[in-house]
């Protein structure tokens, strides 16, 4: 069966009336699939009615949108410590649910930069000369 991607969004954007919680991006990317992980068992989150909302749709793309709806402000990272952020939705966010103007559009969409990037970047490598050498050398204190 093929997923409407035009509006896959607002599943997302909608799974935010059931948080008690923000949740930090990996596991809201498990929540949307419906995958299990510590927080969603611990949080019996996988309870809630939005778990597994975008099951048909691959993680990659999930994040992708994730990605997209952060860009156009629906959705917004939260630094809750410094080592822990969270997703949050906006009011721009909660306006879509009614609106519904925003349609995702996979190929339009920003490219994941990993592993398995869209961009190839080639660097010219020079080998190193002896002016790198005394310039390295001199911050040997690092």
């Amino acid at each position: 069966m093929k997923v409407n991607m035009m509006k896959a969004h607002l599943p997302i954007l909608k799974a935010f009336d059931e948080f008690k919680f923000n949740l930090g991006k990996k596991t809201l990317v498990d929540f949307l699939k419906g995958d299990l992980n510590k927080t969603i068992e611990k949080n019996h989150l996988d309870e809630l009615n939005a778990y597994g909302c975008s099951y048909m749709i691959d993680k990659d793309v999930i994040e992708n949108i994730l990605d997209d709806l952060i860009l156009r402000e629906y959705l917004q990272i939260e630094i809750v410590s410094q080592f822990f952020k969270v997703v949050k939705r906006t009011k721009y966010g909660l306006k879509e649910i009614f609106e519904q103007k925003y349609a995702y559009d996979e190929a339009k969409a920003m490219p994941k930069v990993s592993g398995n990037s869209k961009f190839k970047f080639k660097y010219k490598e020079d080998p190193v000369n002896e002016q790198d050498k005394a310039l390295f050398g001199a911050f040997s204190f690092f």
